[in-house]
């Protein structure tokens, strides 16, 4: 993978996936500890998701948190056509800012079930704490760590008070 900077590393878009289970199986075989997971949109960065950040960061110690950036096509699907606010690429450079430790990568969201089955070692998912997990995640061994949610602090709700949408 190439570097994006002091302890970041980045995905191309064009890459394949199978270049992510790749990098988790060495970490994994390096290591022997989970890796960590997060995934999600990340449109309007905001506290809660450096909250989530944190706790992903916290988990993996001195490794590297896979981050699954969900793509603007699915965003516009589910949450409209006024939405993502920000591009893809402009929440890439806005996450790879940040100087954590991660792989962030694009991911198919719709593929949700398929993607975290196909991971090659035992994972942890960082999700906010009210996080209800897809029928058949049950089915996919992984372990949950919940992190806290900031009340009323989401990008939808930050963007209809920012943009009127």
């Amino acid at each position: 993978m190439e570097s994006a900077g002091a302890g970041v590393d980045t995905v191309r878009k064009g890459q394949r996936v199978e270049k992510i289970f790749q990098a988790m199986r060495a970490q994994y075989e390096r290591t022997k500890l989970s890796i960590v997971t997060i995934n999600g949109c990340f449109d309007i960065l905001h506290v809660g998701h450096l909250d989530l950040l944190r706790v992903a960061v916290c988990q993996a110690g001195n490794d590297y948190v896979f981050l699954a950036l969900t793509q603007d096509d699915y965003i516009r699907k589910t949450k409209g056509a006024n939405r993502p606010f920000n591009c893809f690429a402009d929440r890439m450079q806005m996450l790879l800012a940040l100087r954590y430790r991660l792989h962030v990568f694009p991911w198919d969201a719709a593929n949700y079930l398929d993607f975290f089955s196909r991971i090659p070692c035992p994972f942890m998912l960082v999700k906010e704490a009210e996080y209800v997990a897809p029928p058949g995640m049950e089915r996919i061994p992984h372990t949950l760590v919940g992190a806290g949610k900031r009340l009323g602090v989401c990008s939808t709700e930050l963007g209809k008070k920012e943009y009127g949408g």
